[in-house]
């Protein structure tokens, strides 16, 4: 049965590499976004943090698992390569987007990797010109994201908005976030 969904995994996203090479220089667009600070608590009620300005998004799970996993690997011998690196929208929460190229870095070690194919990390780089640099990963418990020296706006975080819930996010400027220690209100660490 595990094999037979390792397969079924890999056809999806081979048919999403075309998709995805297709639109490499579009970006694509996996998010929706549903609300804000200013929603009512059908948007509100339950977020795991609550930054003084932020956006809640709706995430198309399969179009960004297409897009990351599409991603080469990691190749910093070859500066050309930005071209042909897939494009990837990514919310700032203020409703606004940036584009980034995407490459796969991989943390684990191979063998890890080999047998938690679903885990992976990624690095980005805005596509603008802003000298914008992100880092993505993906895993069992959804997407996680970081944009780090985004001019005016800030560092960014894209975290998932509930708990047991891999297709809402919450992206915020980290410096509107009420911070206890070095973790943001809310956090769960350990």
């Amino acid at each position: 049965m595990r094999q037979i969904l390792k397969q079924c995994f890999a056809v999806a996203l081979m048919v999403g590499t075309v998709s995805v090479t297709a639109n490499a220089q579009k970006g694509i667009q996996p998010w929706n976004q549903v609300g804000n600070e200013k929603s009512g608590t059908s948007v509100t009620q339950g977020l795991l943090k609550k930054p003084e300005i932020f956006g809640v998004f709706e995430l198309d799970t399969l179009a960004i698992k297409r897009v990351l996993f599409s991603a080469p690997m990691e190749n910093l011998q070859d500066p050309s390569r930005f071209s042909r690196l897939p494009r990837i929208q990514i919310p700032l929460g203020d409703g606004t987007f940036q584009e980034f190229a995407v490459e796969h870095v991989p943390t684990l070690a191979p063998e890890l990797e080999a047998r938690f194919p679903l885990m992976r990390n990624f690095a980005g780089v805005a596509t603008d010109g802003s000298g914008a640099l992100a880092r993505f990963s993906w895993g069992y418990l959804g997407f996680y994201g970081f944009v780090f020296n985004n001019g005016e706006k800030g560092d960014i975080r894209i975290d998932p908005a509930y708990a047991n819930n891999k297709t809402a996010y919450i992206a915020f400027a980290k410096r509107n976030a009420k911070m206890i220690g070095n973790y943001v209100e809310g956090e769960i660490v350990g």
